[in-house]
């Protein structure tokens, strides 16, 4: 069978937003989109950051029905008489689109798709194609419409989408990509600790001969009532600093953190933020005073001391975090740049001001980077 391709976030925001674009107008439209994937890996969110990001275009609205709690008649409109006409009219629940309501242009989001029953599924199909007119209502030109849910192996309740409506849709699968959520997770300035730990490979393990990323670790077979996923990891860090504001006990934390990441990830988890918190002053690295490893000795711990250097660290540090970056074994090195990358971005690292310790890691890395491809 040959592989099924599967979209980044980054890729999947540019693909709503293109389809956005376009709406639902005859000669512009594209298709009507679902995203499907495991729970937890941002089906909603990127629908809604791309959202976000389109209104620096132009005013775009969300509009959202949730399908898995929906009747028939929810859909499809509620039956009321219209004596002048002697004809029964359905009037359209609100938050279908509706340019007096919602304004001209903007996404429809049908979420929690395939949660919904098949008749409720089935009562979308007429929106679905063009005229995109059920019963008395038509879509708005402007609006596109993207559902998203989960997949029929996930045990998540879904129910099989019918053939038919399947073929309404264009169907893309939304995959994780640890990089994208390291940098979206720099970017919305998540607890230190979790991002630390995603950034260390203290976040990977072995399991059964497999490497597992911790990031993501999703069996529907699992009787745990918790798994990690980028959604719980964000979850996480809001614990951790309501635990710092709140005062909380270590074990009531860890408790939380269990029922939100599983007990494994957690313990794996809790083990590296010991380290994390045992380090020394890092603040010599930063002002660029500091000795290599600054007396840490272990694997783990070089990792940990590596990764607060990286995540602590701002743009005024830049060129003392590059110059120790020289410093340390390259292993540790080559790690520490593609999280500054992440961190601080390429133009940054490749200004005037920090080039030549750009060019000089480059150089003193090469072979290291040939060998990897």
């Amino acid at each position: 069978m040959a592989e099924r391709f599967k979209l980044t976030p980054n890729a999947l925001r540019e693909v709503i937003k293109a389809v956005a674009r376009r709406g639902t107008a005859p000669d512009k439209e594209v298709c009507a989109m679902y995203i499907e994937a495991p729970p937890g890996v941002g089906k909603s969110a990127n629908v809604y950051q791309s959202v976000q990001e389109l209104n620096a275009e132009f005013p775009c609205t969300m509009a959202e029905s949730r399908a898995s709690i929906k009747d028939v008649v929810d859909v499809a409109g509620v039956p009321w008489p219209d004596r002048e006409r002697g004809v029964t009219v359905f009037l359209p629940p609100s938050e279908i689109p509706n340019a007096s309501i919602h304004g001209p242009r903007g996404v429809w989001f049908i979420d929690d798709f395939p949660n919904a029953p098949p008749a409720v599924q089935n009562s979308f199909y007429s929106y679905l194609i063009p005229p995109h007119r059920l019963n008395d209502h038509t879509l708005p030109e402007g609006y596109a419409i993207i559902a998203a849910g989960n997949r029929v192996e996930d045990a998540s309740g879904v129910f099989r989408m019918g053939r038919a409506l399947v073929n309404r849709l264009t169907i893309v699968e939304l995959e994780v990509d640890k990089d994208q959520w390291l940098q979206w997770a720099l970017a919305k300035q998540l607890h230190a600790d979790v991002i630390a730990f995603h950034v260390s490979p203290a976040s990977v393990t072995e399991r059964g001969g497999k490497v597992v990323d911790l990031l993501f670790d999703f069996d529907p077979e699992s009787l745990d009532v918790a798994f990690p996923s980028p959604r719980q990891w964000e979850a996480a860090s809001r614990i951790l600093r309501m635990a710092t504001e709140d005062h909380l006990p270590p074990i009531a934390v860890r408790g939380l953190l269990q029922g939100t990441v599983g007990v494994e990830a957690e313990h794996q988890f809790e083990t590296f933020r010991r380290l994390f918190h045992e380090l020394p002053d890092i603040e010599p690295i930063l002002q660029g005073r500091g000795s290599k490893w600054m007396g840490v000795k272990s694997v783990d711990g070089k990792y940990a001391l590596l990764t607060a250097v990286l995540v602590r660290s701002g743009l005024e540090h830049l060129g003392n975090v590059l110059r120790w970056l020289l410093e340390i074994d390259p292993e540790y090195s080559i790690l520490g740049i593609k999280t500054a990358k992440l961190r601080f971005g390429t133009s940054a690292l490749l200004s005037g001001e920090h080039r030549k310790e750009v060019e000089q890691w480059l150089a003193q890395h090469a072979e290291l980077l040939a060998e990897a491809g």
